[in-house]
């Protein structure tokens, strides 16, 4: 597969999402007691986000009582930014067999992984930056409620 001419946005959306899983660990690092502990919190909190992000169950076939843990997954958001800045527009053309020739677009595309009529880009952007700075936020008041003053 090809990167989008618009890599600006693939890479930006990257970064955010690098950047925010940094602050989902500053988050439980300075909630739990031991590094040990925080490491045993870390892993099912990350599958929590991989599940509800889109990858390997699209948002439509998540049950509906669950489905807000979607909203909380900063994977999601991200998933979302890159499919949607990769395939909104863009039409492929597909050769089958012999004598066949397809043509299919990138909102098809984002409608099979149920994108379509997705937030635009720089929607995805915003809440990136904002789980963010609300995560490292959360996380300098946990570690600073939770340290003795010297």
């Amino acid at each position: 597969a090809v990167v989008s001419t618009q890599s600006t946005g693939f890479w930006l959306v990257m970064l955010l999402v690098y950047h925010t899983s940094l602050s989902v660990g500053y988050l439980i690092s300075s909630l739990a007691p031991t590094p040990q502990l925080a490491n045993a919190i870390g892993l099912p909190v990350g599958v929590i986000f991989f599940l509800f992000a889109g990858y390997f169950i699209t948002v439509p076939t998540i049950p509906k009582v669950l489905r807000w843990l979607v909203y909380l997954s900063y994977m999601y958001f991200g998933y979302q930014g890159v499919m949607t800045n990769e395939f909104k527009g863009v039409h492929f053309q597909i050769n089958c067999t012999e004598n066949c020739s397809k043509w299919v677009s990138g909102d098809q595309v984002l409608e099979v992984y149920g994108f379509a009529g997705s937030s635009p880009l720089v929607l995805d952007i915003s809440v990136l930056i904002l789980l963010m700075l609300g995560l490292r936020l959360a996380a300098y008041l946990a570690l600073s409620l939770t340290t003795k003053k010297r």
